[in-house]
């Protein structure tokens, strides 16, 4: 029949045209997806442009991080750097004070030393002058033979050394030798001249203890004269007086007072 050839054959083109519609196009249904995909990647692409340009302010915020780091690196932060400003300031300050405390404490010490310090000392220097104070008289009158006056300290220093021998355990005989080396010393050698008495006949009058001896070199030595029992001292340069004071001060403290007390 030919109405069913021709339905055949348009059938048949029908399917071939759909048939080549499909491999050429595809279907449009499909092509219109892919375009659909096609778009879709592309803006995923355009997304990630844009994330791009977020991934580029990141690294903008980055390298302002980098910039301010850099900069804490140089200056430091502004408010750090005022406030070590004001620490180093206040350091300084201080340190000053401090200064000022250790000169003031220094100046004090090189001068005059502690006030407390100086009365003490001053309190010691009043106990050695008790110690050693020759004017053992309570009367205020020199006069009266305390010692303080210096036209009676011959006799008073005459007086000790006769009870100071004694102290000493030399006998009565001794004290005459003593007393005539005495004379010798302070009147007939000065006035004949001045002879030099040897060291070790001063020694052999005044004790036969030989720690005493040791004393009386050290009495000399202390007066600037000869010390030695070889050596000699002129006369004329021995201060009796002076010596004596020097021997005193040799004594212990209850020598001493068992001298002024038999005065």
């Amino acid at each position: 029949d030919d109405d069913d050839d021709d339905d055949d054959e348009d059938d048949d083109d029908d399917d071939d045209d759909d048939d080549f519609d499909d491999d050429e196009d595809g279907d449009d249904d499909d092509d219109d997806d892919d375009d659909d995909d096609d778009d879709d990647d592309d803006d995923d692409d355009d997304d990630d442009d844009e994330d791009d340009d977020d991934d580029d302010d990141d690294e903008d915020d980055d390298d302002d991080d980098d910039d301010d780091d850099f900069d804490d690196d140089e200056d430091g932060d502004d408010d750090d750097d005022d406030d070590d400003d004001d620490d180093d300031e206040e350091e300084e300050e201080e340190d000053d004070d401090d200064d000022d405390d250790e000169d003031d404490d220094d100046d004090d010490d090189f001068e005059d030393g502690d006030d407390d310090d100086d009365d003490d000392d001053d309190d010691d220097d009043d106990d050695d002058d008790e110690d050693y104070d020759y004017d053992y008289d309570d009367d205020d009158d020199d006069d009266d033979g305390g010692g303080g006056d210096d036209d009676d300290i011959s006799k008073w220093a005459e007086e000790v050394f006769k009870y100071a021998y004694n102290l000493l355990s030399l006998n009565k005989n001794q004290l005459g030798e003593w007393e005539k080396l005495y004379f010798r010393l302070t009147t007939v050698e000065v006035e004949a001249g001045g002879k030099k008495v040897p060291v070790k006949a001063i020694q052999k009058c005044l004790s036969k203890d030989k720690d005493d001896r040791g004393r009386i070199s050290k009495a000399l030595e202390g007066c600037g004269w000869p010390s030695g029992k070889n050596d000699s001292i002129d006369i004329k340069k021995f201060d009796f007086d002076t010596f004596f004071k020097f021997y005193l001060s040799l004594l212990n403290r209850s020598e001493i007072d068992g001298i002024f007390k038999e005065l």
